[in-house]
């Protein structure tokens, strides 16, 4: 028995560079071409960031209260990120509104910190997900945050990557880049057929022309769709078992790991089943594509090919029977001729007898 669904089928690839990447995908497919084994070399072309928004209120330090930020007549105010309303008094310090800010990063996927500026220091909220899919919105009632302005937004910028994989026809290269998806991070790169990358923050800051970071393995189930030696289709089937999916929507994380215990593990279980759902539709896309364009495209053409000898076997048997029918015509003309001719000869002495008599 063989098993089907386990990689020795199909393709199946691994991280041999943890530092730069967390998880990859690789189909039966790259670049329009049929995967073969060998080293996976990736090059970053840009780097994904985060969206940032920089206040441009100067407190002396975490510890000032909110009021040294605010105008005489304001005692207060609110402060809106990603439709989430924070609310402070003047009374309030630094350090408790960043603290706020911080509670509700689950919510908003902000956070919230301080850096050093000319005469102490200014808030800065940083999108904790890269890319072009998360932003930072921002709103205020009182001079908080800024000062020459109520509102201010930042958006991230996905990764791009050139990657290059062992093909039928060599190393065969493709851009891959992040957020695909909506919802996908920025370190999240793909190409038009799926196939994933996902990396790590330092693989998002170092990762020079080719630099080896996985190995793929290329295993196929070749079919024989023709008469004569040669003639052969081969399909991958991609390892699906559940240590093996989802590997690339979280870091260090697959399938078999979901843990829906806890807020957190939750959110990284919704993420990892779509990615799993994402690739498991992948191959079956790549199965229906093959049994569509090969089999059942060899099937009719096998078909055509078979009316036609038919028909060419018919034609060649038709006409030796005409053959044969004109032979025997021909040997039925020579025996009447013979025999009359025998005939004729047999009565030639029965004239002369006659005569005599």
């Amino acid at each position: 028995t063989k098993k089907l669904l386990d990689g020795t089928a199909g393709i199946s690839a691994q991280v041999t560079d943890t530092s730069r990447l967390a998880g990859i995908f690789i189909g039966s497919t790259f670049n329009g071409q049929i995967v073969q084994s060998g080293t996976v070399e990736a090059s970053l072309v840009t780097s994904a960031t985060r969206a940032e928004v920089v206040g441009q209120v100067i407190y002396s330090s975490v510890d000032s209260r909110i009021a040294s930020g605010l105008s005489a007549s304001q005692s207060g105010g609110t402060v809106v990120i990603n439709g989430q309303s924070i609310t402070v008094s003047g009374n309030d310090t630094v350090q408790t509104l960043l603290n706020r800010i911080n509670a509700l990063t689950s919510v908003t996927g902000v956070s919230a910190q301080v850096q050093n500026a000319t005469g102490g220091v200014q808030i800065v909220l940083r999108q904790v997900n890269y890319g072009a899919n998360f932003s930072v919105q921002v709103n205020q009632s009182a001079n908080v945050l800024f000062t020459s302005t109520n509102a201010s937004s930042s958006t991230g910028t996905d990764a791009v990557v050139m990657v290059t994989v062992q093909t039928a026809v060599g190393a065969t290269s493709a851009l891959f880049t992040g957020g695909r998806a909506a919802g996908d991070s920025g370190l999240k790169v793909k190409d038009a057929y799926g196939n994933t990358l996902l990396l790590t923050e330092f693989g998002n800051v170092s990762m020079a022309s080719g630099t080896a970071v996985a190995m793929v393995s290329a295993q196929s189930l070749v079919f024989q769709i023709g008469a004569n030696s040669g003639q052969t289709a081969r399909a991958a089937l991609a390892d699906v078992r559940a240590s093996q999916l989802g590997k690339t929507a979280v870091a260090g994380k697959s399938l078999q790991d979901i843990d829906v215990t806890t807020l957190e593990g939750a959110q990284d279980a919704i993420k990892i089943i779509d990615e799993a759902i994402s690739q498991i539709s992948q191959l079956r896309g790549n199965i229906g594509a093959f049994q569509k364009q090969v089999l059942e495209s060899t099937m009719r053409s096998l078909s055509i090919a078979r009316e036609n000898l038919s028909a060419s076997e018919s034609a060649i048997r038709d006409t030796n029977v005409a053959d044969e029918i004109m032979n025997y015509t021909k040997l039925q003309i020579l025996q009447q001729a013979g025999m009359a001719m025998l005939a004729q000869a047999n009565t030639a002495p029965q004239m002369v007898l006659s005569l005599l008599r």
